[in-house]
């Protein structure tokens, strides 16, 4: 290869090293002035400099490196703003860095070709290829280095004060042993062992540059693994504790509308990867779930409705539906979505989780267990809103003639049979909008909102007619009947004081023979 050539490519590859070396410097440092057009300058001024020692090369090379080391030592403690030892230890690293990488590609080349080390180095064509390689491989080596060490963990030299004095001494002593040793190159016999020891050196002064470091930083980059290696434990069990928890987990990219990941059962279902998501949600929409919730599935999976919440702020939200079961029935599911966006992408997490137990304890709790009828908290406070509302309503005490006879007569076990059927013929009378509930052993109440066609005394005679009713064993007869007593809400009126009303009103009807009803006026 001509020389003309060579020295072309060593130049480039030499700007190129540069330029990689001081744009990771650039991220540790601060160049004075704000100057943006420094890393370009210097990496240019480096090549053009040691293309000419290289042409002009001196018979000891030792004073060649030795100059290059004065060289970076100055631009970086001349252009860089930090404090003085950081600036010392990295205008040392690459001068280090190159004699090193120069006595291995050296001390190789001499023992692949059997030639002197001083034959190698004097010839300008195994010279600047040498070079050529050695500014390869170290860029190389520091944009991996860049992906590998943290920039954060070089930012704490500055704070080691003392660890970075005792460095600053390593690197003198490595670069001054190095610079000894470069007194190799002067010997003009071909001996193997020579090289070989050249290449080992090489390779310990490198190494010994990344102890030191380690010695400075070390013990922080443990800590931070042991850290991270900590929350990723914590991370992979809450992961396993949600997955574990939900039916279905999906993660999406909002902008390609496509399934990232699906979990399924605690499976991951790969058929589905890289499948389109509204297919997927369409489904659930139009063949399981509930036709009353199939709206709110819309509003909340399809992915337009997840960016405009995003939008608006919100980045996390859930819902319930109902999903129908094998044999027909629905089962209640909650929904959650949680969708993160950056400058690039959006993407969004949903996971269905099976509540029907959740929603059985629910219902339990607002239930009376005997009759199926709300319980005297749920009646209370579902009575308690409406007239809070202000709602027009009036508000129905409904009691048992003679119950008590019946367990008397029968049995507690017949008593709970006569309550069951009585709850069934009031609720069968009543609109599903009405409250209607137990609120003791054998009373009930009900809220009736006011409709515009009600008449309130035809619907009282309905009650007291479908309750009475004549029970019999044997010889023994009880005959049960319905007293009722009907209070009209006021604006502002209390669930105590409404109730006081119609129990005012029942013991009107009691005191008038039972099986009737009266109204408060």
């Amino acid at each position: 290869m001509r020389l003309e050539l060579l020295l072309i490519m060593f130049m480039i590859g030499f700007f190129c090293y540069n330029f990689v070396f001081f744009s990771y410097l650039n991220e540790i440092l601060v160049v004075k002035n704000n100057n943006t057009n420094i890393i370009f300058k210097l990496s240019l001024l480096n090549a053009l400099i040691s293309s000419l020692i290289k042409i002009n090369i001196t018979e000891v090379i030792a004073i060649s490196y030795l100059f290059l080391m004065f060289l970076y030592l100055w631009e970086v403690i001349k252009f860089y703003d930090e404090n003085i030892l950081v600036k010392i230890v990295f205008g040392l690293m690459t001068p280090l860095h190159l004699i090193a990488g120069m006595f291995i590609v050296s001390g190789i080349t001499g023992m692949l070709l059997n030639k002197s080390l001083r034959y190698v180095i004097n010839n300008m064509h195994m010279l600047l290829m040498a070079v050529i390689i050695v500014c390869t491989i170290l860029s190389i080596f520091i944009m991996i280095l860049s992906k590998i060490i943290n920039i954060k963990y070089l930012q704490i030299f500055a704070t080691k004060v003392r660890r970075l004095k005792m460095f600053i001494v390593l690197e003198l002593i490595v670069i001054s042993e190095l610079l000894v040793s470069a007194l190799i190159y002067e010997t003009d016999v071909n001996v193997y062992a020579l090289s070989a020891s050249l290449v080992f050196e090489g390779i310990c002064a490198i190494a010994m540059f990344y102890i030191g470091i380690f010695l400075i930083v070390g013990f922080e980059i443990v800590e931070d693994y042991q850290c991270k290696a900590q929350e990723k434990l914590l991370e992979n069990m809450y992961q396993h504790m949600v997955i574990g928890k939900t039916e279905c987990t999906l993660e999406v990219d909002c902008h390609t509308g496509r399934l990232i990941n699906v979990i399924i059962e605690g499976k991951v279902k790969n058929d589905l990867i890289d499948t389109y998501y509204r297919k997927f949600i369409d489904n659930i929409i139009d063949n399981t779930a509930h036709p009353d919730d199939r709206e709110l599935l819309i509003n909340n999976l399809k992915i337009y409705y997840i960016m405009d919440y995003i939008n608006s702020g919100i980045n996390n939200y859930e819902f319930e539906y109902r999903q129908k079961n094998d044999d027909n029935t629905y089962h209640w599911n909650r929904g959650y979505v949680i969708a993160e966006k950056d400058e690039i992408n959006t993407r969004a997490i949903v996971t269905i989780c099976n509540i029907q137990e959740e929603k059985d304890l629910e219902f339990k709790a607002t239930i009376d267990a005997l009759t199926g009828l709300y319980n005297r908290g749920t009646v209370e406070e579902l009575i308690t809103r409406e007239l809070q509302k202000n709602c027009n309503g009036l508000f129905i005490v409904i009691d048992i003639d003679n119950f008590k006879q019946i367990n008397d007569t029968f049995g507690y076990n017949k008593g709970d049979v006569v309550l069951r059927e009585v709850a069934q013929k009031i609720n069968c009378i009543f609109r599903k909008e009405d409250i209607v509930g137990r609120i003791g052993g054998d009373e009930f109440v009900v809220f009736l909102k006011i409709g515009n066609n009600l008449d309130i005394s035809k619907k009282a005679e309905h009650i007291c007619n479908l309750i009475y009713e004549t029970y019999y064993e044997g010889f023994k007869q009880v005959t049960i009947s319905a007293s009722i007593g009907i209070a009209q809400t006021k604006d502002g009126t209390s669930f105590e004081e409404i109730y006081k009303l119609a129990d005012e009103a029942l013991y009107e009807s009691k005191k008038r023979g039972k099986n009737t009803f009266t109204i408060e006026r």
